[in-house]
């Protein structure tokens, strides 16, 4: 990642941020964090991490079996200080889509 005009991009600061934050919370979390995704109680912004960068917003029921359609009933655990439910089996897609992504930004720019 490299600054430009002293600032990070904010393409560099999403995957930055998802980098440094990824799971610190979510290694100290108990056993009663985890669950499937299926076992989530919907709120009207109860968000799930993808393969991205991005979250999954799930409101109600037809999202939530998209989501399942598209990665499975994969197990979540709920981090609290970030108010999203992580999901440990993405981590390795993710991180892959981060690197390139800021590859991209480096040689194409982001803003």
């Amino acid at each position: 990642m490299q600054k430009r005009s002293g600032k990070w991009s904010v393409c560099d600061q999403t995957c930055q941020a998802d980098a440094d934050n990824s799971y610190r919370q979510v290694r100290n979390n108990t056993k009663e964090n985890e669950m499937r995704v299926t076992e989530i109680t919907l709120a009207r912004t109860t968000r799930v991490e993808s393969d991205t960068d991005a979250y999954h917003i799930l409101s109600n029921q037809f999202q939530l079996d998209g989501y399942v359609m598209q990665f499975g009933n994969v197990e979540v655990v709920y981090d609290s200080e970030w108010k999203v439910y992580r999901v440990p089996s993405l981590d390795a897609k993710r991180n892959a889509y981060c690197e390139k992504k800021t590859r991209d930004c480096a040689r194409w720019g982001c803003e």
